[in-house]
């Protein structure tokens, strides 16, 4: 039987991968603009989990919000729904 964390597609990658997840938000948050021009498709494959490639909307969001401040709120992985739910708040007023 394969774990929780792998069912139900028994693939060598989680389906949520939380610690890189936590990781990637953590980049976010701090505005970190090298490491998400230096993300590669095939990284996010790899690191990210089966729903890993949502990330890619947080890159283009991360530009879009033109280095307003952001704050995680919380961020919780959910396995049954195979992706981690995250909540940041921004502070347009300080660019």
């Amino acid at each position: 039987m394969a774990k929780k964390n792998e069912y139900p597609l028994n693939s060598p990658h989680p389906l949520v991968n939380d610690v890189w997840d936590r990781m990637f938000m953590d980049k976010f948050c701090a505005g970190d603009s090298s490491f998400m021009k230096a993300l590669s498709y095939s990284e996010v494959e790899k690191e990210a989990g089966h729903g890993g490639h949502e990330v890619l909307n947080w890159v283009a969001m991360l530009g879009a919000m033109k280095g307003a401040k952001s704050r995680l709120l919380v961020y919780e992985p959910v396995i049954e729904w195979i992706c981690g739910m995250t909540y940041v708040d921004f502070d347009l007023g300080k660019q």
